[in-house]
């Protein structure tokens, strides 16, 4: 795998579960927890979009046969990755109701 490739990938799965982290130990406190909810959807997607990017610029499509068993994350895992994040998405936009229960 282009070490370019990987290292920034790295960084960007990083990044987002630390903002899930983050999301779930605020969870208490909610105008901070939804912000770290959108700060994570919106990192999460952005990689996964970058990734894709980055890994048709260094050539790794070309190396599916390198890959072994690996290459089922590219075309199962992180699908429904970007999927999980859609969903999100349209769970965030959704009006929100009232909890009488709250």
């Amino acid at each position: 795998m282009p070490v370019g490739f990987a290292t920034f990938a790295a960084y960007g799965d990083f990044a987002t579960g630390v903002l899930a982290m983050l999301a779930l130990l605020t969870a208490r406190i909610r105008p901070l927890f939804w912000s770290f909810v959108v700060a994570f959807n919106l990192v999460g997607a952005t990689d996964i979009i970058v990734d894709y990017y980055h890994a048709i610029q260094s050539g790794l499509p070309a190396m599916a046969g390198q890959l072994g068993n690996t290459y089922a994350i590219a075309i199962i895992y992180v699908p429904l990755l970007m999927i999980t994040h859609v969903v999100a998405f349209y769970f965030l936009l959704l009006p929100q109701k009232e909890n009488r229960y709250a």
